[in-house]
């Protein structure tokens, strides 16, 4: 992944030339798979396709020029949030053709990645692009910033402990919305331009998944336990539940049946602006469900990674579910 401003080089189509040439031997040298080429553009004027024409006319269509004889495939500018426009402008000024996957980076706001709203949302951002994608011919959707931003005593972030519980959705919905990539934001905490460095008033500096001296967050505890569960895992199928509060997911792995199960009683927004400290629940809400089982005892994962037996007895169990999801391993399909 590179950028560049869309007037650079306006002037010195050899330097572009250069430029382009240099990247693609140097994707090729490292067996990069894609360039993902530019990044968020939209922003400076969301959902208008401010210079999608741009995009296409000066820099995919000459890039395509240089591509003979390159293997790395073309990923588009990283669209910030769900601005189907800009999107739609690159078809309509005859991108599409140029591209070989789109890539989109969510943004998501203070709300649980299974939200499917419109705004700074996950689980929207993705329908929106699946709905845009599919009118102009279908591409692999790669989410190529995804966040669970910590900035302390913001409303539009998140606490340490949500942080954990949204990654867990964040990927079992990569996985479920069969996106092709779901590529976190970021290690460490800090900014590429100044490593290990501290700016309280730049929420910037707090997406790392460890801290900037490394240590680390609850975020990589729940990283570690979703990469775990959807290590060769399939969808399998949405669940549903007499209580509709009652929200799982259910995917097939080589340990057979695993699901994950959470409870959206308490809604899908939240205020963490004053923060409760990592190890008290944030949810307070809980609710009971029974599920079968042919097995003596389930296996419930929580957002960090720590492991609970929950009996089975006539063949069903009860779980308590709160708004943090959890991974089950033991029940019987739906």
């Amino acid at each position: 992944h590179d950028n560049v401003s869309p007037t650079h080089w306006s002037t010195d189509p050899t330097a572009k030339t250069a430029y382009f040439q240099d990247t693609l031997t140097a994707c090729d040298t490292r067996q990069n798979p894609y360039w993902e080429f530019c990044n968020e553009w939209n922003m400076s004027s969301l959902h208008t396709g401010t210079n999608a024409d741009v995009y296409v006319n000066d820099w995919l269509v000459p890039l395509t020029a240089q591509r003979s004889g390159h293997n790395v495939q073309i990923m588009s500018m990283g669209i910030a949030g769900a601005d189907t426009a800009f999107l739609n402008g690159i078809a309509s000024n005859g991108g599409w053709s140029l591209l070989d996957a789109i890539a989109m980076h969510p943004g998501r706001g203070n709300f649980t990645p299974d939200y499917a709203g419109s705004g700074w949302t996950y689980l929207g951002a993705i329908h929106s692009f699946q709905t845009a994608i599919a009118s102009h011919g279908y591409k692999p959707l790669w989410l190529t910033e995804v966040y669970a931003g910590t900035k302390p005593n913001s409303g539009w972030k998140d606490s340490y402990r949500r942080a954990a519980e949204n990654i867990i959705l964040t990927y079992a919905y990569g996985v479920s919305e069969n996106i092709a990539g779901v590529e976190f934001y970021q290690m460490h905490d800090a900014v590429w331009h100044d490593r290990e460095g501290i700016d309280p008033n730049d929420s910037e500096y707090h997406y790392g998944i460890v801290f900037r001296d490394g240590t680390l967050k609850p975020s990589l505890l729940a990283f570690c336990a979703i990469a775990e569960a959807l290590d060769g895992a399939t969808f399998s199928k949405y669940m549903t539940f007499s209580n509709a509060n009652i929200k799982g997911i259910q995917f097939n792995t080589s340990y057979g049946n695993m699901a994950i199960l959470w409870n959206r009683a308490e809604g899908y927004t939240y205020d963490d602006s004053i923060e409760l400290d990592p190890w008290i629940d944030h949810w307070t809400t809980q609710t009971n469900v029974t599920v079968n089982s042919s097995q003596s005892q389930l296996t419930m994962i929580d957002a960090i990674g720590r492991t609970f037996s929950v009996p089975v007895s006539g063949g069903q169990a009860t779980l308590s579910l709160t708004g943090a999801p959890v991974i089950v391993y033991g029940m019987n399909a739906q």
